[in-house]
């Protein structure tokens, strides 16, 4: 049997499959890209760390849009609230999920993006879709 890990980087993909969507991962910048490259017929949404080595969520997210324009973007920062709302109107995101965020923020947010909703944070216009 193979060993759980409940890592703080493991949480959003364990969530995703808890609640019946398929996910994939990549640790930094270029592996999102080749990821994304591999699977963007069957991505319907990308979530970026703002925080990646090398190649930061900023960029990744100007390369995948090179990729595919219409991609929808979730963008999630540990940034501290002075901050975040710089890096934000600096990210070409739909929706910016600020860590640490809840199974609930991070399904709300995907929800959002796939509705195809204004770009803004995922903190606003709590609907209580997905409960406590």
């Amino acid at each position: 049997m193979g060993k759980f890990n409940a890592s703080p980087e493991n949480m959003p993909k364990m969530t995703l499959e808890r609640y019946n969507y398929s996910a994939v991962t990549a640790r930094v910048g270029r592996e999102t890209l080749a990821v994304f490259n591999r699977y963007k017929e069957e991505v319907k949404a990308v979530i970026v760390d703002n925080m990646m080595p090398v190649m930061d969520g900023v960029a990744t997210i100007g390369e995948l849009r090179k990729i595919n324009p219409a991609v929808k973007i979730i963008s999630a920062s540990g940034l501290d609230e002075k901050d975040k709302y710089g890096w934000a109107g600096n990210s070409d995101a739909q929706v910016y999920l600020w860590k640490p965020f809840t199974a609930k923020a991070l399904l709300k947010a995907l929800h959002e993006v796939l509705r195809g909703l204004e770009k803004h944070s995922a903190e606003e216009n709590q609907t209580g879709l997905f409960g406590d």
